[in-house]
């Protein structure tokens, strides 16, 4: 597919419901080839919920400066539950170390934001509803909007937006 700035993205479906996206063909191909259960994404994919609204499993090594490490990929979800978007957010990183210091260091930020001041009261309970923590290797990060309160923060954005 084209139509996204300078870079395609090349598609091969998986099932009926379940699609798999890369940057490039050869690195679709070969992920695809034999299916994912015997790739990396294949034990991700496993730990998901693929009955979820929104599902992904991404398998990409990239340096994080910030906490001196690398995340080695990640999966997650979003779904709507009782009228709540609830994601659950797995980042894997290169050492349990690194996701503790990546803990660490988002709550001190999400802290620092809440008492800043700064932000409108719309964003409040979604922020309160972050809940971040690490297990093992993995950055796990959580929460749960009231559809209710998504819906005045998109109409919120829709008025930056012009």
């Amino acid at each position: 597919y084209g139509g996204m700035g300078d870079d395609d993205a090349y598609v091969r479906w998986l099932s009926k419901t379940s699609l798999a996206i890369s940057a490039d063909k050869d690195t679709l191909t070969k992920l695809t080839a034999g299916g994912i259960a015997k790739d990396t994404l294949g034990a991700d994919v496993s730990k998901l919920n693929t009955n979820a609204a929104f599902w992904i499993a991404v398998n990409k090594t990239t340096d994080v400066d910030e906490l001196h490490g690398k995340a080695t990929g990640g999966y997650g979800t979003l779904d709507l539950k009782g009228g709540n978007l609830v994601v659950n957010a797995h980042v894997v990183m290169d050492s349990a170390k690194t996701a503790a210091e990546g803990v660490t260091q988002g709550q001190t930020q999400l802290d620092q934001i809440k008492k800043s001041g700064q932000i409108p009261k719309q964003f409040a309970p979604m922020l309160d509803s972050i809940k971040l923590s690490s297990s093992g290797a993995e950055l796990v990060a959580g929460a749960t909007v009231a559809e209710a309160d998504l819906a005045s923060l998109i109409q919120m954005a829709a008025q930056f937006a012009h």
